[in-house]
């Protein structure tokens, strides 16, 4: 068997509509905004805190690493 694209097919008396594509605001943080956040956290978050800035990792990916020992 083999699947082909098609386009998108509207239910019988469904209407669709189109909206407004959205906008994205993206966080940025300048180099002061960073020290000050560090300096803030407790130490045993600093290493994270400093790794989520440089890397840009989302909250879900670095709540999920676990240090191997």
């Amino acid at each position: 068997m083999r699947l082909t694209p098609s386009a998108p097919v509207a239910a019988p008396g469904i209407k669709l509509f189109t909206t407004d594509k959205p906008v994205f605001e993206f966080l940025t943080f300048t180099f002061e905004d960073a020290e000050c956040l560090l300096n803030a956290a407790e130490p045993e978050w600093r290493v994270l805190s400093l790794l989520v800035l440089k890397t840009g990792l989302r909250h879900g990916a670095d709540m999920g690493m676990h240090l191997a020992r």
